[in-house]
């Protein structure tokens, strides 16, 4: 197989403030980057390297969610019993339901999203955790796969349920800490 380099870019084209993130690779080589995007923009376009270019370009829906960032702020850790009340890991094969909306800066209703960086500290097993609104069934996806003895981090963008909450599942072999950033909320806000 040739080696040939790859980058592609995701720009956001309603709002360039949010800039643009970038994944390279080579051939025969997955590439992933987690980016976000407006929701509501009229477009993303994805570019391909010196090979050529690829468009896709995704049309929303009018009225669709607004991201508003929010400073930093941890709303979850196990270790210190921010966000559940009590200092304990979440069990394997066990839920956490985690208040996302009415404090840190993220309105009380109209969320529809909450941007978080999740992070599974130092495990003593391997496994993957489940980020999904509170009151759906939980999907077959996983938001942050971990290995045993490996602290891994990831952001995610997950749905809030109609309670403001979010269901957290360990599907690993033991039980583990867990921290959330909140990073910034996705919300239906009046326009102008």
């Amino acid at each position: 197989m040739p080696s040939v380099r790859v980058t592609v870019t995701t720009n956001v084209i309603d709002n360039p403030r949010l800039g643009g993130i970038t994944a390279t690779g080579t051939a025969g080589m997955a590439v992933t980057s987690n980016s976000l995007a407006s929701p509501c923009a009229p477009g993303i376009s994805l570019a391909g390297g010196s090979s050529g270019a690829v468009e896709n370009n995704v049309v929303a829906a009018p009225g669709g969610s607004e991201f508003l960032p929010v400073t930093p702020a941890r709303i979850l850790d196990t270790r210190t019993g921010t966000g559940t009340g009590k200092v304990a890991r979440l069990a394997a094969h066990a839920a956490l339901k985690l208040k996302v909306t009415g404090a840190h800066g993220v309105p009380a209703t109209g969320v529809t999203a909450a941007d978080l960086d999740l992070t599974v500290a130092a495990p003593s097993g391997s496994g993957y955790l489940v980020a999904h609104p509170d009151g759906t069934p939980r999907p077959g996806v996983y938001s942050l796969s971990f290995a045993k003895g490996h602290t891994a981090a990831g952001r995610s963008l997950v749905k809030v349920g109609t309670d403001g909450e979010i269901d957290l599942y360990n599907a690993g072999s033991s039980p583990v800490d867990i921290t959330a950033d909140l990073l910034g909320d996705y919300g239906v806000y009046p326009a102008g």
